[in-house]
């Protein structure tokens, strides 16, 4: 009897109009007043949603003009108001045309910062949209959408600025000038989410359904959760439940004005900002009760756990779907349950939920993520697999194909690229045979969900030779259209080292994956630029900050070469450049393995080698379970200017090995972190990159965790 019976005892207050009002007042002080929880004023709500943020003087000037509490709708005005100033410094840097005159790098700087403004308000617009489509049941994909979309409107701000980095006259400092106010707003509105994200947690809002009971369930020495007000245990602690005046009674005996729960309901106003006490008298009640969005601030008081039940029969067997299951299901979070006892009268069986939150539960992970024999996560289905493995090209009925030989439609990829569909919604699949393409690819942000499939990375392969003249100049290939796929496909740039930076691929692509690609080249081989991006099982090399970017991405099962640099050079892995301490960013290289080609092997003495250097203020890069050869320096990091960025940043290795993986004379910098396993999980695809909502879909097989046995 004890697997069949839920026992629900949730002390929640969760006093606040809509979920995103935690953000507001809740979790600032940890206090309480005891009212709804709502602030009084629209000067007051702009006031407490801009103290944790940077810029707090920005910030409540950017929502002056608003006439709302509404913590969700300042949020979107907060977002509008970074749009509207990149949209002033557009229009505004028109005068500064004048000053790049006869300046070659400055000019295109300028003009890099054009299109560098468009994306950064595209990654604000998406972020507006979101917050007004906010939906509780996908709480954590939504905010973890927020978190890329905000990051990557820094970084694109950030590029602009550092196209004038060595350029002459004064139009650098002009159009830092101009973005001052646009970045402090853009950091506002990443310290919002942030905050928002951080309350919500507090709140426990979050994770499946039982670990939410688990985490609700903790008791300070009082009995009650740490964070319910002097207030609220009142309410909730009072012996006599006449002393709480509800407002309904519910009652099988009759004693009551209603006989059921669902009748008691009716009487609940809409939206509610004080409790709405039912008072539920011991009995069986056999019925699902649902308290939909529009009931808030609902308090149902029963007479213990095993005197007043609530119990149903719903179950995925029996064809309903889990959605619906649960006898008790909840979508608003302003909700109280006290003293019930829920039993589903099926007890545990398959995908029966006892307690929805938010009308939603999440699956666990344990058993969807297990991998069969073929290396490809156990529900990765029949035509993904055939997508990503199949030896045979032409089963996989390409939308194009292209070849050197012309036994293709086209000779080129770039006449192939035409064919695209405008922001298409289904994979756009490409087969480019083997050859070598010399040309410059470039995938917009109209051009989403785009698919290139090769011969292999050494048989199918795009370069040319393209070296870095401006800052952010597309070179050999760059990728900017959503959820980008690569396999089989080799990318050379062939610069060379003498031409110092020359960027193979640049990588915008939010949710873009790369399998079984190699991309080559010597300083700045891969700008992996902003927003999610995962590599599997690709060759990268170079010699001088050759993986870079802030971009969140991870680096699985790859193969990471040092080649031979100039004689006067030393080679660095990666220089990550995240510059908001709030940006969710960071390059992970998860078993992977760290070597050198030949030619360097002969000078790695000389020409020492380093795992990474901080290319801006919060740079993050974390190496775990990988190999690293006896190329790496023993200080095993490297400094970017003097002092800067070493308490800042953060860098850890974690259960790496191989000769060059002792870290026992490693510099000895604040910002180099031990972690342990807890910690280090954090940086895993699962956990990083929350990548079972996009890169399960794509079959490409991939470790969600950390790797067994290593």
């Amino acid at each position: 009897m004890a697997n069949n019976i839920a026992v629900i005892s949730i002390c929640s207050v969760l006093l606040v109009a809509v979920v995103v009002a935690v953000t507001v007042g809740v979790t600032q002080s940890g206090k309480s007043d005891g009212d709804s929880g709502e602030v009084k004023s629209a000067s007051k709500a702009i006031k407490e949603l801009c103290q944790p943020t940077d810029y707090q003087q920005s910030c409540e000037n950017s929502l002056s003009n608003a006439n709302t509490t509404d913590p969700k709708e300042l949020i979107r005005m907060g977002f509008q108001a970074a749009m509207t100033e990149i949209e002033t410094v557009i229009a505004n840097s028109t005068t500064l045309k004048e000053l790049v005159k006869g300046r070659p790098r400055a000019k295109q700087a300028l003009e890099n910062c054009h299109e560098l403004m468009g994306y950064a308000i595209d990654d604000l617009n998406n972020s507006f949209k979101q917050m007004g489509e906010f939906d509780v049941d996908k709480y954590e994909e939504y905010v973890e959408n927020l978190k890329i979309w905000l990051a990557g409107s820094i970084t694109y701000q950030q590029t602009c600025l550092d196209g004038f980095i060595k350029t002459r006259g004064e139009s650098g400092e002009k159009m830092r000038a101009l973005l001052k106010t646009a970045q402090e707003l853009s950091s506002n509105a990443l310290a919002m989410v942030s905050e928002l994200d951080l309350s919500l947690k507090k709140l426990h809002l979050s994770g499946a359904t039982q670990g939410v009971v688990r985490r609700l369930l903790s008791h300070d020495q009082s009995g009650f959760p740490s964070w319910v007000s002097s207030t609220q245990r009142k309410l909730l602690e009072n012996s006599s439940k006449f002393d709480l005046k509800p407002n309904v009674v519910v009652a099988k005996d009759k004693s009551g004005k209603y006989g059921t729960i669902n009748d008691a309901l009716k009487e609940i106003p809409k939206r509610g900002s004080t409790p709405f006490v039912i008072y539920i008298k011991k009995g069986v009640y056999k019925e699902q009760v649902i308290i939909t969005k529009e009931m808030k601030n609902v308090v149902f008081i029963g007479d213990g756990p095993e005197k007043t039940i609530i119990t149903g029969k719903l179950n995925y067997v029996d064809g309903v779907n889990t959605f619906r299951t649960a006898t008790v299901g909840k979508w608003n979070f302003v909700y109280y349950i006290y003293e019930l006892n829920e039993l589903n009268a099926r007890g545990w069986r398959r995908k029966t939920p006892p307690f929805q939150v938010g009308g939603h539960s999440r699956p666990s992970y344990a058993g969807s993520l297990s991998h069969d024999q073929g290396g490809f996560p156990s529900w990765v289905s029949s035509t993904q697999r055939n997508l990503l493995e199949n030896s045979s090209k032409f089963d996989l009925k390409p939308n194009v194909v292209v070849a050197k030989d012309k036994s293709g439609k086209y000779g080129t990829i770039n006449d192939a690229l035409k064919e695209i569909p405008k922001r298409g919604s289904t994979p756009f699949v490409i087969y480019i045979k083997k050859g070598v393409y010399k040309e410059q690819v470039i995938i917009t942000k109209e051009m989403k969900n785009v698919v290139f499939i090769g011969d292999g990375p050494e048989k199918t392969i795009i370069t040319d030779f393209h070296f870095l003249q401006f800052a952010f100049e597309p070179l050999l290939a760059a990728v900017i259209g959503e959820k980008f796929m690569a396999k089989n496909i080799g990318i050379l740039n062939t610069a060379g080292a003498k031409k110092h930076q020359a960027v193979a691929l640049r990588v915008q692509s939010d949710q873009s994956i790369f399998y079984h690609c190699k991309i080559a080249g010597y300083q700045d081989t891969l700008y992996a630029h902003s927003h999610r991006q995962f590599y599997r099982e690709c060759i990268i090399s170079g010699t001088i900050d050759f993986i870079f970017g802030d971009a969140a991405a991870v680096l699985q099962n790859c193969r990471i070469i040092v080649r031979k640099p100039m004689s006067n050079q030393k080679c660095i892995v990666t220089a990550q450049g995240r510059s908001e301490r709030r940006e969710v960013t960071g390059m992970v290289i998860h078993n992977c393995t760290f070597t050198g080609e030949p030619k360097y092997m002969s000078v790695k003495n000389k020409n020492k080698a380093y795992l990474g250097r901080p290319w801006k203020e919060f740079s993050r890069t974390i190496i775990m379970q990988s190999h690293i050869d006896d190329i790496i320096a023993p200080e095993g990091w490297l400094p970017w200017n003097g002092s800067f960025a070493l308490d800042t940043l953060v860098y850890s290795e974690f259960n790496n090995r191989g000769p060059g993986a002792d870290t026992s004379k490693r510099v000895k910098w604040r910002g180099l972190k031990t972690f342990n396993e807890e910690h280090a999980k954090l940086y895993t695809p699962h956990d990083f990159l929350h990548v079972d909502e996009w890169i399960s879909r794509s079959g490409v097989p991939y470790t969600p965790g950390m790797m067994p046995g290593l």
